[in-house]
């Protein structure tokens, strides 16, 4: 939909809305790093463990969540409170609830930025601050048997999910809680998109000795790997579909020898890829990026040939269509988006198009 289209230019994942059914479960990963999985929701945080206390990276979903891992962490760690929760970024499946930590004495670590738009899930947003601490830049923790380092991204430099990001470094065990800048599908590599490229570009910036990268909005229930390596990261750099290569490739051709080209791009993307969205990606780029929405409904027709149930792809191709000045393909694109949209959210947003589209030729 209109509202994703920054999104599909990344990596992006939507928790679901239902709550959790089965209790958190909690596993050690390395010495003194241990994961505590959510596994209706394919989510996960990381719980630090300090000489004397505790540190989360993520708490995702909601206030019940929250509650549901304060009790676990009480029970396996009875004589070790936590002291700081950490979140990535802004979005629901990096921080769901701020009432549940604010009341148990846990300092929040956030950016301004992030605390600006996550103040909505305080019961009394003015109060919050009390329990918040706001970097700008490093943050490090450390006791003297432990040590994390808190790194915050900035928009001006790389290309992430929000304005200001966070990653969470954990150097005993080379690794780096990454939040949703990189998840490896466990059967290929998919498409490079920006995320990936800004992560590697900041442990290239910041020279960290980084061995492990550990995605918190994703799991192998949900198709990806659950912790990631780095040289899965280099991998996927090089063997992914890069969306600048693909649209200097549809650049040299003319829309109407792509568009005769037309079975052949669908046989080749069909052996490239098992998902749509690295298509979307690569549609939005080349629709936004190099604005040429002629080209991308090239693209985003390619997946709605090798995935027509995706609703997505029928509604950036109708988009397309109608930059392109093509009304009625526009509308017929739409159409069939509404055939698969299963919220009313969305059923609204593309009968709102279907509606206001000008009738073909106008």
């Amino acid at each position: 939909m209109s509202r994703l289209a920054l999104c599909l230019l990344v990596l992006a994942f939507v928790c679901p809305s239902a709550r959790a059914s089965t209790p958190p479960r909690l596993a050690i990963q390395w010495p003194g790093v241990h994961v505590v999985w959510y596994d209706d929701l394919n989510l996960k945080s990381v719980i630090a463990e300090f000489e004397t206390f505790l540190a989360i990276v993520e708490v995702p979903h909601d206030d019940a969540t929250a509650r549901a891992l304060l009790a676990l962490l009480r029970e396996k760690f009875p004589d070790k409170p936590v002291r700081f929760a950490f979140h990535t970024h802004h979005h629901n499946h990096s921080i769901g609830a701020l009432d549940p930590l604010a009341a148990a004495g846990i300092t929040i670590v956030t950016t301004a930025w992030n605390l600006d738009q996550i103040r909505g899930l305080a019961g009394t947003p003015s109060q919050i601050d009390r329990s918040v601490l706001k970097i700008g830049s490093v943050f490090e923790l450390a006791d003297g048997t432990y040590t994390l380092r808190a790194h915050v991204l900035k928009k001006d430099r790389y290309e992430i999910p929000a304005d200001e990001y966070m990653v969470v470094e954990l150097p005993g065990a080379k690794a780096l809680v990454s939040g949703c800048l990189f998840n490896k599908p466990l059967d290929y590599h998919e498409v490079v998109n920006t995320r990936k490229t800004s992560l590697a570009a900041f442990l290239a910036d910041r020279r960290l000795d980084v061995a492990w990268i550990v995605p918190t909005n994703s799991a192998k229930g949900s198709g990806f790997e659950d912790v990631c390596s780095l040289s899965m990261l280099t991998e996927t750099l090089e063997k992914g579909i890069k969306p600048a290569v693909e649209a200097d490739r549809f650049a040299s051709r003319s829309v109407e020898q792509l568009r005769a080209g037309m079975p052949a791009l669908v046989a080749e993307y069909r052996s490239r890829t098992p998902r749509s969205y690295d298509l979307l990606v690569c549609g939005n780029f080349i629709k936004t990026k190099r604005s040429d929405p002629a080209r991308a409904a090239v693209m985003f027709e390619v997946a709605t040939r090798l995935f027509p149930a995706d609703m997505d792809a029928w509604w950036y191709l109708g988009e397309c269509r109608e930059l392109s000045k093509d009304a009625a393909g526009a509308k017929a694109a739409w159409a069939e988006a509404l055939k698969l949209a299963t919220t009313d959210e969305d059923r609204k947003e593309i009968q709102a198009k279907l509606d206001g589209a000008p009738a073909a030729g106008k």
